[in-house]
């Protein structure tokens, strides 16, 4: 009769937790690891968004906390800035945090990628994307840009160094692939094992032994398009995002298929 009602207990605590696992209200928390603040560069002012660690215990402490660059990239690519210049005129600190995560708060684009990071990470609500590694390499390419042409004539790159080439070449949005890459490589920017600054500057080595045109406009789209292609066969940035994938998939909304 014990073993019977120990049964019935544990089951009762199994099923309390997974219920109680149905929920994970993200949306409403934003204060909890979302800041802002204004900057100054020269005689300009912007607005600065950092995301923090998560103290205290909630249903999304350890998404944040093991990802704030990811969360980040989420912030800055996908929220709207209709109220950019509203909020860059508030002096009062409290006073702009509020008005901020009021306005994300209904932001129904990055509401919507939030939950839906929640529900197929933590509540496990929603399957996740399966996602092949071309699928990922054609976005994290995106991110290594052809900027500019120098006095010299030499190509100029960067790396991570804006949306532009994102929004001006996939046909949809990814935001999940997009923040994955964007982290993947920046966590190995220049590190000792995989140094992804040092690829990009071997591929611009590349392009500028080739004459691409003499119209510099023409020469730069020429450059951009190859500099893509020839990041996308490089093996080392396969391996970095193989090696990220593995390393945070515990929260990651997607599978990278073999």
């Amino acid at each position: 009769m014990i073993r019977i009602w120990m049964v019935i207990f544990a089951l009762g605590v199994f099923i309390t937790g997974v219920a109680g696992q149905q929920h994970c209200d993200i949306t409403s928390h934003y204060k909890e690891f979302i800041h802002i603040t204004h900057y100054e560069q020269g005689k300009r002012k912007f607005l600065s968004k950092r995301i923090s660690k998560v103290e205290g215990q909630h249903c999304f402490t350890d998404l944040i906390n093991d990802n704030p660059q990811y969360i980040y990239y989420l912030l800055s690519g996908f929220t709207s800035e209709d109220n950019y210049s509203t909020l860059l005129e508030i002096t009062d600190s409290k006073l702009l945090t509020d008005s901020y995560l009021a306005d994300i708060s209904k932001d129904a684009q990055f509401n919507s990628i939030m939950q839906s990071l929640v529900d197929k990470t933590i509540l496990h609500t929603q399957p996740r994307d399966s996602v092949s590694m071309e699928t990922l390499l054609n976005v994290a390419v995106k991110f290594f840009s052809v900027v500019r042409i120098a006095d010299d004539g030499k190509l100029v790159g960067k790396v991570c160094a804006g949306l532009y080439d994102v929004k001006r070449t996939l046909a949809q949005r990814a935001p999940f692939l997009e923040a994955f890459a964007y982290t993947a490589i920046m966590d190995n920017y220049d590190n000792e094992n995989y140094n992804m600054k040092l690829e990009f500057d071997k591929v611009l080595q590349q392009l500028n032994a080739v004459e691409l045109g003499n119209d510099a406009a023409e020469k730069l789209f020429r450059a951009q398009g190859a500099g893509f292609m020839l990041m996308y066969n490089i093996d080392a940035l396969r391996k970095v995002l193989k090696q990220e994938f593995l390393k945070h998939k515990a929260f990651l909304p997607f599978v990278l298929k073999d």
